[in-house]
């Protein structure tokens, strides 16, 4: 047994610097990550409360066309307010949005906001709204 490991010594020892020779030839990878909110500029959410006023079918009330918006804060020309209809499993049923041409104020209603499809009332359990600043 002695003998058979004696055997075997050199092959381990070349194979452990051989090893250790591409450890060390291997170049160092650093990753850098910024965290949001560090840097020149900070990124700042353009509304954080919303009202929805629905707005229904007038020879069907039974049915949603569209929705019109009031956000908490301004929101600039260029901006969009993305809105998406979910049922009671999340899945979507509708989505639409709109672009703003004028400044609007909090407070003040956006452009109606008008679904492509009417969709029946008893569907909607979930209503996600999205506001993205404009482009830079």
């Amino acid at each position: 047994m002695k003998r058979l490991n004696s055997k075997y010594l050199p092959i381990v020892a070349f194979l452990g610097v051989l090893t250790i020779s591409f450890a060390i030839a291997l170049p160092l990878i650093n990753v850098n990550v910024q965290q949001i909110g560090e840097g020149s500029n900070e990124v700042i959410a353009p509304v954080n409360n919303s009202f929805v006023n629905w707005v229904v079918n007038t020879s069907d009330p039974r049915y949603v066309t569209g929705v019109i918006i009031t956000a908490d804060h301004n929101l600039t020309v260029g901006s969009t307010v993305y809105v998406t209809l979910l049922d009671s499993n999340n899945n979507v049923i509708t989505t639409a949005s709109v672009t703003l041409t004028t400044n609007v104020t909090a407070g003040t209603p956006l452009p109606q906001i008008n679904f492509t499809q009417e969709v029946p009332i008893n569907t909607i359990y979930r209503v996600a709204i999205t506001a993205t600043g404009p482009k830079v």
